[in-house]
């Protein structure tokens, strides 16, 4: 047997029924003393606290009970106890009689003493505090303390910060997000998970208090992970979700999805039951039934592609963990009272089981604007946030960030560290957010269309807020929505499920250069239910929201009728479509190189708008396999540069 030393392990603890109250453990450790747990099973207490374990003789003790009442075993021989252990009464009692299993141990419990069976769930970590001896060895004493805990679920790196899931309005139940842990956070911790003690003048160990360094130097060093060992993330989950293998991840608290950590805020124990093991294709197709049945009394403007959008953008938050950058989202409807902010909410209401906060966007345009849209970027990714709701875009506005493109389709944001700004102060953090915008008669645009999928409302009443909920199909959406979210829930991530557990097979549809892992999972998913792609409209819908590629399209489609297939000088162009009797050919070109920023037709100002788009592949959503692509060429007897467009 040996003195107390060495890496300390966690405080075991009874089986927790937070529904039903007090546990038939925490009963047992209320009612019953250490002699009673003990001594028949030949335990001895010569003296004070110490206790000698069966067959040890002479005068040395095997555990200590501490200050807060658990036993503290040193000896390496007092099986089936583990030395550097610290039990509660329940633990010593379900080792001694019950081989360790605390499941049994509760129930034999329970019966006893006429309480309910209690059921195995998510445990708490109350009372789980460790013994740990205040040392003037700074270095040893925080790596004991980390070893405690390291593995807490109320603290997390992300990237180089510690943080901690709280929630953002306890006292409605609003989604949780991640906030900074503060020195005082993590004090708190640590005096919750740490029995901390020193020795007095006699030798005995008695309650110390938190040396005010630690958590000090604990935040501090976050960014460590070897001295600070905290699990990393990299971004939280308001739900349960579907990992690489398409199992059900329905567990609150740390999990790892395709290697990468992440936060889950709450299980949704009804999951379990509701969605197959094995889900197949016959599993998913009556999933989406239910989902659709959720968006009968919309009024879509494409009765069978909109609900198939929406029902993608779902998909795409409730499996989040698996694929890397998300496209954003909007909902435009052509009048108020159409139902897209709704809409919105039901999304994250199924996704999240609560109303999702709503967030405006910046007004105006220029570098004001997007230094704001910059921070909100940035806090979004501080938060790990993956659904934010942007309500109510002004009425006819064209949507577009050079911020948020570069946002969406790097999957990073760089921001200034709060509180300085200091040279090298711009730190790049993960980008998870899939953004969802709302708004009257909205486009994206520029860049941003192509980053952007697109729901459209379309209603013909006057005034859609004054007609009843009663004679709609499943009444009032969101109330519908919170009722039936377990099962909405079970639908979506069945579909990711059984697709995933399926080989994920091939399907035909567009493809989508900057989101290949969003089509490969979760618009694969949708076609392999459904059969219908949600992307059909997408080049369609881009460029007609985006004035450039609708430009480009109507200079390539009319350059080969207009002048054929020689290449020729921009000065040619610019004296033709300026020539007072141009064709309805020629014009064309002349008013889509206005369109692309050509502001005079000149030779120099044609070349230089040519210039900009030489070798972009421009496609013809009408006709699907026809593209374009503008080149230029060396000719003549000045070898000046000539242009033509090819038709690939």
């Amino acid at each position: 047997d040996s003195a107390p030393e060495g890496k300390p392990r966690r405080i075991h603890n009874g089986t927790h029924n937070a529904a039903a109250g007090e546990r038939p453990g925490d009963r047992f450790i209320r009612e019953t003393d250490w002699p009673a747990i003990l001594e028949p099973h030949g335990w001895h207490n010569p003296r004070g606290r110490h206790w000698r374990r069966p067959g040890k003789d002479g005068n040395g003790t095997s555990a200590v009970t501490t200050p807060s009442g658990n036993l503290y075993v040193f000896s390496t021989n007092a099986g089936p106890f583990q030395a550097n252990e610290s039990l509660t009464k329940f633990r010593a009692h379900s080792l001694l009689n019950h081989a360790g299993d605390d499941k049994a141990a509760a129930k034999a419990l329970a019966k006893a003493y006429g309480m309910p069976p209690p059921r195995l769930q998510e445990m708490d970590q109350d009372n789980a505090r460790t013994p740990v001896t205040v040392i003037a060895d700074e270095s040893q004493l925080l790596a004991t303390v980390m070893a405690v805990i390291k593995d807490d679920e109320r603290l997390f790196r992300l990237e180089n910060a510690l943080v901690t899931p709280c929630r953002r309005d306890a006292d409605h139940g609003g989604p949780v997000s991640l906030r900074d842990a503060e020195d005082g956070f993590i004090r708190a911790i640590i005096t919750d998970r740490c029995e901390l003690m020193k020795p007095d003048k006699a030798g005995e160990l008695v309650p110390a208090g938190c040396p005010a360094y630690l958590p000090t130097i604990i935040n501090a060093s976050a960014g460590n992970p070897n001295l600070i060992p905290f699990r990393s993330i990299v971004g939280l989950i308001n739900g349960p979700t579907i990992d690489q293998d398409g199992n059900l991840v329905n567990r609150r608290g740390h999990a790892r999805i395709r290697g990468t950590g992440w936060y889950i805020s709450h299980s949704v124990p009804e999951l379990d039951e509701m969605i197959p093991e094995e889900p197949n294709h016959a599993d998913a197709t009556d999933a989406a039934d239910r989902l659709y049945k959720l968006l009968t009394d919309f009024p879509w403007k494409d009765r069978h592609l909109g609900p198939l959008k929406w029902i993608t953008a779902l998909l795409a938050q409730v499996g989040r963990p698996l694929f890397d950058r998300c496209p954003a989202s909007l909902i435009t409807a052509n009048a108020p009272g159409s139902g897209k902010t709704l809409l919105a909410r039901v999304l994250g209401i199924v996704a999240h089981g609560t109303e999702p906060p709503l967030m405006a966007w910046p007004a105006g345009r220029g570098d004001d604007a997007e230094d704001e849209t910059r921070k909100r970027l940035g806090a979004l990714a501080a938060g790990g946030v993956t659904l934010a709701i942007i309500d109510n875009l002004r009425a006819g506005a064209a949507w577009d960030s050079d911020c948020l493109n570069n946002a969406i389709t790097s999957g990073s944001v760089v921001d200034r560290q709060l509180g300085t700004n200091a040279a090298g102060s711009m730190t790049p953090r993960r980008f998870s957010t899939q953004l969802l915008a709302t708004g009257n008669n909205v486009l994206a645009s520029g860049d941003l269309a192509d980053r952007c999928l697109v729901i459209e409302l379309e209603t013909t009443d006057p005034n859609r807020r004054e007609i009843s909920t009663d004679g709609y199909a499943i009444g009032e959406g969101s109330r519908y929505a919170q009722r039936h979210r377990p099962e909405l829930l079970a639908a979506a991530l069945t579909m990711i499920s059984a697709y995933i557990k399926a080989g994920r097979p091939s399907t035909a549809g567009a493809a989508w250069g900057n989101f290949d892992e969003f089509v490969g999972l979760v618009v694969g998913a949708v076609r392999w239910t459904i059969g219908t792609d949600p992307l059909a409209d997408r080049v369609t819908m881009a460029q007609r929201a985006d004035p450039v590629a609708s430009a480009l399209l109507t200079l390539c489609s009319n350059w080969i009728a207009a002048f054929g297939d020689l290449p020729i000088t921009a000065k040619t162009i610019a004296d033709r479509t300026a020539a007072p009797d141009a064709n309805e050919k020629i014009s064309a070109i002349g008013e889509a190189l206005a369109g692309l920023g050509c502001a005079k037709a000149t030779g120099h100002a044609v070349g230089k708008t040519l210039q900009r788009f030489m070798n972009r592949v421009i496609s013809n959503p009408a006709e699907p396999g026809t593209r374009y692509r503008i080149t230029n060429s060396r000719g003549g007897h000045d070898h000046s540069a000539r242009w033509s467009v090819n038709r690939l």
